[in-house]
């Protein structure tokens, strides 16, 4: 038989189990000591403004806490080592989240819609996060990946308006970032731009062979990327809502174009260019637009271009 609280919340027989908060309750709710498991959907659609839990939980179970709109505070207990699937999805008023020291891993979409996060710390003894863990996060300024992470999943970071960085401690094994852009250790793969980087041009670096799903989702500050010789393969939805993006450079190869072409379809301009010295990312070389004057309409100079020898000066 369930036991019930004086405030409704359900529990199993042996109120070991935590079952089924009610959704009209409000406030803070302090789970009581002995609780070892919260079940799926347990406080789903509650109203319930703050938790507590007890040293004794060790399972929190896959969407405990989704859409709880109203909840502003969680105290973790250091007895769990993960965070299930979608556990806070939708908390649109937490602002903050002490993930404990713990916690090895973190589900599929687990703070996804968080809109109110601001900031999260990412205890080292993290391996993996999930899946779309803090997509969509649109106040979530930058994040740290420890360098114990060796699982990062697809669209992770995408969507956050407001993230201008991703820095991954020098010391990981799997992962690297570039100016608070997020590649794979041999940066031979793109994984993810902060969409928050207010930057209007990106020049893909050379040696990049590929570029994930959902890579660039959102990014509306971009009105212009290049992309390097050496792309092999560019995901689906890589450069999904980048409603600004107005046109992409690319080498002058029918492979390399037909590549782009199937990640952004036929509404961006895509210009082709003989000249690609310019992937250095630094300087402007050998005027790459040179032979493309009958085909360009507008030309934006990345903001960290300094030189354009032969055809210009200090710019």
């Amino acid at each position: 038989m369930a036991y019930f609280d004086k405030y409704g919340v359900e529990f199993s027989d042996d109120r070991k189990t935590l079952v089924k908060c009610p959704e009209s309750f409000q406030g803070e709710y302090v789970i009581p000591d002995g609780v070892t498991v919260i079940k799926n959907f347990a406080f789903r659609w509650s109203s319930i403004k703050s938790v507590i839990f007890p040293d004794s939980v060790w399972i929190i179970g896959d969407w405990a806490f989704d859409d709880c709109s109203q909840l502003t505070s969680v105290k973790l207990p250091n007895s769990i080592t993960s965070i299930g699937n979608g556990t806070f999805f939708g908390c649109k008023g937490l602002t903050f989240i002490d993930i404990p020291k713990s916690v090895t891993s973190i589900g599929e979409k687990a703070f996804c819609c968080c809109t109110g996060l601001t900031s999260v710390s990412i205890p080292n003894r993290i391996r993996g996060i999930g899946n779309n863990a803090f997509s969509n996060c649109s106040n979530l300024t930058s994040v740290t990946i420890p360098k114990n992470v060796i699982f990062i999943g697809t669209s992770a970071f995408a969507g956050c308006d407001s993230m201008s960085s991703i820095n991954v401690e020098t010391d990981n094994s799997r992962y690297s970032s570039v100016d608070g852009v997020l590649f794979n250790k041999d940066r031979t793969k793109l994984i993810q731009y902060p969409c928050g980087k207010i930057l209007s041009s990106y020049v893909v670096p050379n040696g990049i062979e590929g570029i994930t799903k959902d890579a660039f989702w959102k990014c509306n500050h971009l009105t212009s990327i290049s992309i390097p010789n050496s792309i092999i393969e560019i995901e689906e939805d890589a450069f999904k809502k980048c409603n600004y993006l107005a046109f992409v450079t690319i080498p002058d190869r029918d492979e390399i174009e037909k590549i782009v072409k199937q990640a952004i379809g036929d509404k961006i301009k895509i210009i082709r260019c003989k000249s690609q010295d310019f992937h250095n990312g630094a300087n402007i070389e050998n005027p790459p637009m040179i032979e493309c004057t009958k085909c360009i309409k507008k030309c934006i100079i990345p903001v960290d271009a300094r030189f354009c020898p032969e055809y210009g000066t200090k710019l």
